[in-house]
């Protein structure tokens, strides 16, 4: 014999059924009101970090680049045909080159003020290697006027390591424009993503 149902419970089904999905649909709502604040509080945050964050570095970052580009070209007038000889060190170049890097290190501490530690630090390379060219090339016009052969032998190494100092140069500031533009893309989100579970 097959059992036939109560009239009551398949309506008392239907209930629960309504009252299963209405709860449901109450907690899904509810889960979407609190993403949709969080989205649009980060939205807020973004924004407000551009306002105070980015705007000054920026600023920090294009003073730095200008000063850092014009001491390159100069550098640049001197080390683009190889080899580099003696006679490209005039004493207009050994004199403008230190007053250049007294602009990058002007320019550097606001960059270092700015931040992030990675744009700080590939900026404190250039710093330090625009300084380290503006001794040498002293020395190179300056410091070998002898007519030794060790003066001369020396006076070879130091161009030879002049030349490095200044591709280190060109190195650094490659990895700073680098760096720079992505300290300007974050908006928040980069440190925020490294935080999340």
């Amino acid at each position: 014999m097959s059992q036939v149902p109560e009239a009551g419970s398949h309506v008392m089904g239907s209930e629960l059924a309504v009252a299963t999905i209405t709860s449901f649909t109450a907690i899904a709502s509810s889960w979407l009101g609190a993403r949709s604040g969080r989205l649009n509080a980060e939205i807020a945050v973004r924004a407000e970090h551009r306002n105070q964050r980015r705007d000054p570095r920026e600023a920090a970052y294009r003073e730095f680049l200008t000063a850092a580009s014009r001491l390159r070209d100069s550098l640049a007038s001197v080390t683009m045909v190889r080899p580099v000889e003696r006679d490209r060190f005039t004493q207009e170049f050994v004199e403008a080159h230190p007053v250049m890097a007294a602009s990058v290190k002007a320019a550097w501490l606001e960059v270092a003020l700015a931040g992030p530690k990675s744009v700080r630090d590939a900026a404190t390379e250039f710093e330090a290697s625009s300084r380290g060219a503006a001794i040498m090339a002293t020395m190179i016009r300056h410091g070998f006027d002898t007519a030794a052969v060790d003066a001369d032998m020396t006076r070879v190494d130091m161009i030879r390591d002049f030349v490095a100092e200044v591709d280190k140069l060109n190195s650094a500031l490659g990895k700073f424009i680098e760096l720079a533009q992505i300290s300007l893309e974050d908006d928040g989100t980069i440190r925020a993503k490294n935080r999340r579970w």
